[in-house]
């Protein structure tokens, strides 16, 4: 068995895959493509913006890279009306 340092490893990989899945299998069905187009963008915007991260200190992916949004309160909420709003 392989430690997360040694190279190659799919670690990352694997973590996102358990995180689509924490969110998917509560989810009955996708019935059109556009509705699993949408879901995957959602979960994208979740990943990189709103979910805080263990390994960087509580921080989103986001301000890791030092993108500086404010999402104060509900972080959807505050991303859907700055979208909105552009």
């Amino acid at each position: 068995m392989q430690d997360f340092e040694t190279k190659p490893n799919n670690n990352i990989l694997e973590r996102l895959n358990g995180t689509f899945r924490e969110r998917t299998k509560v989810l009955r069905s996708l019935e059109i493509s556009v509705g699993a187009q949408e879901f995957a963008s959602g979960m994208q915007t979740y990943y990189n913006y709103i979910r805080p991260h263990q390994g960087i200190g509580g921080l989103t992916q986001a301000q890791m890279a030092g993108i500086q949004i404010d999402l104060t309160g509900n972080r959807w909420m505050t991303m859907i009306g700055l979208t909105a709003t552009k």
